[in-house]
């Protein structure tokens, strides 16, 4: 429902500190009955009186002009209200820059008794440059590998020695840097669709445009291995 602010030109007209011309006593004369009228008296009370009217026709043309730049400013706000009602479209986006932050994992079996575990976490710039590409610049993305086996080992007890399987684990760390462009495909239905060398991404773009939000998982059965993750979209200021 649209909002309605035209009636504020009402309030804000009433709160000008309008004030009508009075008219100067100290310049009228006051006539008696049987007493003969001046013309200079006669004449200065209409000058009096035509000095306090222009003063009026002064502060009425000051208060039109007022009104009217009132007026003008209510509309622009109501084309403003007013279009808080429509969604964003692909022309609305084109031009904004986005803070992005965001999250993923991943787990995998590599085979030989070997697993793996990712986390990592990513400060992005993305900026969509036209109606058909967006650039991505990475702030900071680091990312925590935890590979895991089964191996095994030997191990003495008082001079027997036995052999058994263990969990072996090494801890490793990478960070990564650049720039890369996406394709947008399409912005439908709040949906705004991009694809990467790594797949299709879709993100839900609120009304505004100003936000948005992307949730992903992947299970790749051939490589066994799942990722999922979750990205975060405002518009930089």
């Amino acid at each position: 429902m649209k909002t309605k602010i035209t009636a504020m030109a009402a309030i804000l007209v009433a709160g000008l500190n309008a004030q009508a011309g009075v008219v100067d006593s100290g310049n009228i004369t006051t006539f008696t009955a049987g007493t003969a009228a001046k013309a200079s008296e006669v004449n200065g009370n209409f000058d009096a009186v035509v000095t306090a009217v222009d003063a009026n026709a002064t502060d009425i043309s000051s208060l039109q002009s007022t009104i009217t730049d009132l007026q003008t400013q209510l509309t622009n706000l109501q084309d403003q209200v007013d279009g808080m009602d429509e969604a964003v479209t692909l022309d609305d986006l084109v031009g904004r820059s986005y803070c992005m932050v965001g999250t993923y994992s991943g787990v995998a079996y590599q085979g030989d008794n070997f697993a793996r575990v990712n986390l990592g976490a990513q400060e992005y710039r993305v900026s969509i440059t036209s109606s058909s590409q967006v650039t991505v610049t990475i702030d900071s993305e680091q990312e925590a590998e935890l590979g895991m086996g089964l191996e095994l080992y030997s191990y003495d007890d008082n001079g027997t020695t036995y052999e058994t399987q263990g969990l072996q684990g090494t801890l490793d760390s990478y960070s990564n840097s650049g720039t890369s462009t996406l394709t947008i495909n399409s912005f439908a239905d709040g949906v705004l669709s991009l694809t990467d060398d790594e797949g299709t991404h879709s993100f839900y773009v609120n009304k505004m445009g100003d936000t948005m939000i992307a949730s992903s998982f992947t299970n790749n059965t051939a490589d066994q291995e799942m990722w999922t993750g979750i990205n975060i979209l405002v518009e930089c200021r």
